[in-house]
């Protein structure tokens, strides 16, 4: 019987994770970049907030303790499931969002692209 309950938690375990990482989101929209984690919300940046955006070649989760929504990491958030590419975004404020993502470097260009003719 118990086996059987340790396969069910598991299992479950797993599913879990696998509905978190498929509602993980980024967007480079018209008038901003969101980032998002369902059902825990979105954030949305207006270009003229962004002063930087740069591509991160390799993010490890173990320099993060494990992949998650990561808050507080200094002056960062850090949104990762697994090791990989990254974009950073460095807003006006001092706070910088890190974010893997295979597409990393289609994203980081498309949204330099938006802030070159957003005119800021």
């Amino acid at each position: 019987m118990q086996p059987i309950l340790i396969a069910f938690v598991v299992i479950g375990t797993y599913v879990s994770i696998g509905v978190i990482v498929s509602f993980s989101f980024i967007g480079v929209k018209d008038r901003h970049v969101s980032l998002g984690l369902f059902p825990f919300g979105v954030r949305r940046f207006s270009y003229p907030e962004i002063s930087k955006v740069e591509y991160v070649e390799h993010v490890d989760t173990s320099d993060y303790l494990g992949g998650g929504w990561k808050l507080g990491q200094g002056r960062s958030t850090v949104i990762l499931w697994k090791s990989g590419p990254a974009l950073k975004i460095e807003l006006t404020s001092g706070k910088r969002y890190i974010v893997q993502s295979d597409g990393a470097s289609m994203l980081v260009e498309a949204t330099k692209k938006k802030i070159a003719t957003s005119g800021s």
